[in-house]
């Protein structure tokens, strides 16, 4: 799963959205996001944007060596490489647990 997870509130990193980051190993990370005010509305319920991306190499790592990439998912919609379903959905979880929290 992950080397370790944190969670990165509005009011302490991107004013927009509560991120919630996975480390997958020193050279990249996931990272699941939630908007906090409501943008998308479906036969009158009102969503938050949801989205995924993957992080990885010197740009976003310092430690790594590996040229850097990144790709963003929003969800629902486009769903990310079936590799890191497990991931995506723990993330998901403890987002939504620490947002809960607060």
């Amino acid at each position: 799963m992950f080397q370790k997870t944190e969670y990165l509130p509005s009011t302490e990193h991107n004013p927009d959205c509560n991120i919630a980051v996975g480390w997958i190993s020193k050279d990249a990370y996931l990272t699941y996001g939630r908007y906090i005010k409501p943008s998308v509305s479906v036969n009158g319920v009102t969503y938050h944007l949801e989205f995924v991306e993957y992080y990885s190499g010197k740009n976003y790592c310092p430690e790594s060596t590996q040229r850097s990439y990144s790709r963003i998912w929003h969800v629902p919609g486009q769903v990310p490489p079936a590799k890191w379903r497990d991931e995506v959905t723990a993330l998901r979880r403890f987002l939504y647990s620490q947002e809960a929290k607060r």
